[in-house]
């Protein structure tokens, strides 16, 4: 894995980059004309993008078993974690004041497109627990 060498000023809003350098000792030469700066080291190309589909990113969500509506959807940050997808249910026994929830984790093209996915997944899931 190759490192760069990252040249950074500022703090919270005004932190910005100032150089990229592909060794720490040119970094840390062009430090010296800026005295308020940071070297901070990265690896290029440290983080596996994981296979998928093309064009498809990783979807979380979740829909409420009460209502049969969508609770909440968001594309998921897959390079920082683990990501599989997979579908489960949560009932609302153990806190009854909230929803009860069937949750999926799917590839998708868009926001639309992986609550599609999710709505039939949970409709498969409604229609095996009715005995269909």
């Amino acid at each position: 894995m190759t490192t760069i060498y990252v040249l950074t000023e500022g703090e919270y809003s005004d932190y910005h980059i100032v150089a990229l350098y592909s060794t720490k000792e040119l970094a840390e030469e062009a430090q010296k004309f800026c005295p308020e700066s940071n070297i901070e080291e990265y690896g290029l190309d440290s983080l596996k993008i994981p296979e998928h589909p093309p064009g498809y990113t990783g979807w979380y969500v979740s829909i409420n078993a009460d209502t049969n509506d969508i609770h909440h959807s968001y594309q998921q940050d897959i390079l920082q974690g683990h990501f599989k997808p997979q579908e489960n249910y949560s009932d609302n026994s153990k806190w009854p004041t909230l929803p009860s929830l069937f949750v999926v984790h799917c590839w998708a093209r868009d926001k639309e497109h992986a609550e599609k996915i999710a709505l039939d997944k949970y409709y498969q899931f409604k229609a095996q627990q009715a005995g269909l």
